[in-house]
């Protein structure tokens, strides 16, 4: 049950990062929002499913 806990809250997490990853790259291309906080939400995204991925062997 822990593990499968787990598991949801990676992936919710995942998609929480990666919906704001999108918007913030789409928010830089249109000059809305500062590349830094596009850099960041990408370099978090990487590091939570890097992290989700190592979780599951």
């Amino acid at each position: 049950m822990r593990a499968r806990i787990s598991d949801i809250a990676w992936t919710a997490l995942c998609v929480v990062l990666t919906l704001w990853a999108l918007a913030s790259s789409v928010g830089a291309v249109r000059g809305v929002t500062a590349w830094a906080y596009c850099a960041v939400a990408w370099v978090l995204l990487a590091t939570a499913c890097a992290v989700r991925r190592m979780s599951r062997s």
